[in-house]
């Protein structure tokens, strides 16, 4: 009996103190080591009592090291919140016009990599072996700044020209009640498009024909 006393006093019970300059892992693994070992019939074998222990150590510096290594590599990472920013430049050519252009007030982006799967399949129904095929990288980009710059700079190589087409929505007007029932627009001398009529009380829309003869035509 003296004999077995002494097997299963290999390793004794760890003081609190050793508990509270622990880390974490290696107080959860000294817990369960003590409600699970000591007095057990492993306690009661010096070998398996030695080779419990050293295997017990061993998963505590795994741990440990593993871990390390998951801090290690949430140090390392780059964070960064909000949506960044974002500039284009060729490289296709060389001198002027070719940016950098920011783009504008970036609200999203994405960027995509892509690759086939190539399967062979032989004589049978499954593949015997899967490949990668072509692959691809693409981006995109959400923003709410318009700047001519960016795209004749980087996506057309063209030389912006002087001027611009704008857009006059909304123009109020009130038809004369006497013939021609004609109103004159701003900008009516020089224009490129034509977008349409409508009520203002109601929305409704004009009907545009070659020769007005009712209500509702211009």
């Amino acid at each position: 009996m003296s004999d077995e006393i002494e097997r299963g006093a290999v390793e004794p019970a760890a003081p609190a103190e050793q508990f509270q300059s622990a880390s974490g892992i290696e107080q959860m693994i000294e817990r369960w080591w003590q409600d699970h070992f000591p007095g057990s019939a492993i306690a009661r074998d010096t070998l398996a009592w030695n080779a419990a222990h050293a295997a017990k150590e061993a998963l505590k510096r795994l741990l440990v090291q593993a871990r390390d290594k998951v801090l290690k590599g949430v140090c390392n990472m780059q964070l960064g919140f909000g949506s960044g920013a974002v500039w284009g430049e060729r490289t296709d050519v060389t001198g002027s016009g070719i940016g950098p252009r920011q783009f504008g007030v970036l609200q999203d982006i994405q960027i995509d990599f892509d690759w086939t799967d190539k399967e062979l399949y032989g004589q049978l129904q499954f593949p015997v072996a899967i490949a990668r095929g072509q692959g691809k990288i693409t981006g995109k980009a959400k923003f709410a700044q318009i700047l001519g710059l960016l795209y004749s700079d980087i996506f057309f190589g063209m030389t912006p020209a002087t001027g611009q087409f704008a857009v006059s929505q909304l123009e109020a007007a009130s038809v004369p009640a006497v013939t021609p029932y004609a109103v004159t627009v701003a900008n009516a001398a020089s224009y490129n498009d034509d977008l349409g009529v409508v009520y203002a009380a109601s929305g409704k829309r004009f009907n545009r024909v070659s020769t007005p003869s009712a209500a509702g035509q211009y």
